[in-house]
């Protein structure tokens, strides 16, 4: 409780100087406290843009946006959030939606703009899965206006596209996608009404910083865990039941599970943890990679970063029918643990799912990104 107290406090002190002292910047980058995931408790995917930003002098500031229910911690680079986010909350609770949640947002902007952003400019405002969008909007409706992507996206993503139609949160707020590789973006035009996506995205990469390359099989097994309040309890207890059946008929195999950042307890691993051949890792992915050389998971994003370094997944997905990466990204493979075991099966699979990942995983483009900023 302290510990929250100090943010807040550091927040309120922070955002009443603006009451007095102007002060512009030409980027805003905004993000939750649950990616702050490096070892150093830095976030991985503004890293790079941060730095394209101190390369070209060009101003910005960092806000941080508190996650209570997390365990990664306060970045040291960014201004805690959570006195702003707080009177976010009440006008929320005090403000109605009439006709659409977004216009509400941008009606609280309005009111900050006024209150306690009047001193304070900017001409970008960069997110991460989309927090303050219709805020932000609201605070400044010159601004240009980015949501970076973090994850993977597909044609049934909520907050982006539904059978083809736009989400509010995108459209009403004239939101830019900054984007990690162009099968993303073809997968967003090729299933859009309209043309929005064609001219509001813009693949920029992303930086993977991975060096490691498994030669074979060695009988352990990263399993990332999708294990979250995105889902209700009914689906996580399915793909529980569905991991210990699976493990349980592969009892010769080390598994190693990773909790998904938001993790908060949804459902108690007990019954799986209490297997012979399962551990619970807690490294950062680096050293999962390392130690493992077969993915295992529901739908996780790792699976791109996996097939980067040339590992292979197999889905545990059945129950839940998250079959994304089947049905909309083609993953290239479907063999069975006792294949894989075949070095040379082992080898050719890795070779081809490095070519398949780097497909929507493109290199970091640094002037690309600073020639979209305004």
């Amino acid at each position: 409780m302290f510990k929250y107290l100090i943010s807040f406090f550091y927040s309120f002190l922070f955002f009443s100087r603006f009451f007095f002292f102007k002060r512009y910047y030409d980027v805003v980058f905004y993000f939750p406290q649950h990616f702050n995931r490096l070892k150093d408790g830095s976030n991985q995917f503004i890293e790079p843009l941060v730095n394209s930003c101190i390369d070209n002098d060009i101003s910005y500031i960092i806000f941080e946006e508190p996650d209570w229910q997390t365990n990664y911690p306060r970045s040291e680079k960014s201004i805690p959030f959570d006195f702003i986010y707080v009177i976010v909350l009440i006008l929320r609770k005090i403000i109605p939606i009439k006709d659409n949640f977004q216009y509400r947002e941008n009606k609280i902007g309005k009111i900050l703009s006024l209150l306690l952003f009047n001193n304070f400019s900017f001409s970008n405002y960069i997110v991460l899965s989309q927090s303050m969008l219709g805020v932000f909007r609201g605070l400044n409706h010159e601004a240009k206006l980015f949501d970076l992507q973090h994850g993977i996206l597909h044609n049934q993503k909520n907050n982006y596209l539904i059978d083809g139609k736009i989400s509010d949160s995108i459209l009403l707020n004239n939101v830019n996608l900054l984007l990690t590789g162009f099968a993303y973006k073809n997968i967003l035009i090729n299933h859009e009404n309209g043309q929005y996506f064609k001219s509001n995205s813009f693949v920029i990469g992303s930086e993977m910083d991975i060096s490691i390359r498994h030669k074979y099989f060695n009988n352990n097994i990263l399993v990332t865990l999708q294990l979250t309040r995105d889902h209700n309890y009914k689906e996580n207890i399915l793909f529980l039941n569905e991991l210990y059946e699976f493990i349980t008929s592969n009892s010769k195999y080390i598994f190693y599970l990773k909790h998904h950042p938001r993790f908060n307890d949804e459902v108690n691993l007990d019954k799986v943890l209490s297997l012979n051949n399962v551990q619970l890792i807690n490294n950062n992915l680096n050293d999962c990679f390392s130690k493992c050389s077969i993915h295992l998971t529901a739908y996780s994003t790792t699976t791109f970063e996996a097939a980067l370094i040339g590992m292979p997944t197999i889905f545990l997905n059945k129950s839940i029918g998250y079959d994304y990466f089947e049905n909309i990204f083609q993953y290239p493979f479907n063999l069975t643990l006792n294949e894989y075991e075949n070095v040379k099966n082992y080898k050719k699979s890795s070779d081809i799912l490095q070519k398949w990942a780097k497909e929507y995983y493109n290199c970091f483009d640094k002037n690309k990104f600073i020639k979209l900023l305004k």
